[in-house]
């Protein structure tokens, strides 16, 4: 999904032509693309979003952006980041936007989980853009029927909130004690490392 999202012709955004595009790519590119994985991307290109986009062109519109970003919090410690950035919008008018995609529904806290993320993505979309250009962050949950973004705002002092997240975190792995969130509520979150905080011989 992510490598159609990447490729997909913006021209062909809203056309009857996107389906077969989409599937040419996938042959193309040896994805073996399964046929949901198809109705995924059209349907997040049929949004209000996708159609944007489009009309945004390909020089405002920037997927797959590798970045590097060091993390500082003012304290001595400073760790370096590496990701990619799945789509970020350029909108001209002293504004940006930022999304990633997820092969998945929308949990019932909604961004919430993906704060550190979603953070990061706000940080290192800043060192692309001109100074002083507002950043928007947010997830398209591409299983839903309905794979608008969600978006929300980047809050303030965001590097050194980041760094010492990042901190803790290593102070964690260091030290093997994980001191997170009740058990009920990683589960609810859908967290992959349930584990960490509470391992499987502590819940006998």
């Amino acid at each position: 999904a992510h490598r159609l999202l990447e490729l997909t012709p913006l021209e062909e955004v809203g056309t009857g032509r996107l389906r077969a595009r989409l599937e040419e790519i996938s042959r193309t590119e040896a994805l073996a693309s399964p046929p949901e994985v198809f109705d995924w991307v059209t349907r997040f290109w049929a949004t209000e979003f996708g159609q944007q986009l489009k009309a945004a062109g390909p020089a405002r519109v920037h997927r797959e952006l590798p970045f590097l970003l060091k993390l500082d919090d003012g304290k001595g410690f400073t760790l370096m980041l590496r990701g990619q950035i799945d789509l970020l919008v350029d909108a001209g008018d002293g504004t940006a936007r930022v999304v990633d995609y997820k092969t998945a529904k929308q949990p019932p806290g909604g961004l919430a989980a993906y704060s550190f993320q979603l953070g990061c993505y706000a940080l290192a979309a800043s060192r692309f853009l001109q100074p002083g250009v507002k950043v928007q962050t947010g997830i398209s949950f591409l299983r839903e029927k309905n794979p608008s973004p969600l978006f929300r705002h980047a809050p303030v002092g965001l590097e050194a909130t980041l760094a010492g997240h990042a901190r803790a975190l290593v102070q964690a792995q260091l030290d093997g004690r994980w001191n997170g969130l009740q058990e009920n509520r990683c589960e609810a979150l859908g967290c992959g490392y349930v584990y960490r905080c509470h391992p499987p011989e502590n819940r006998l």
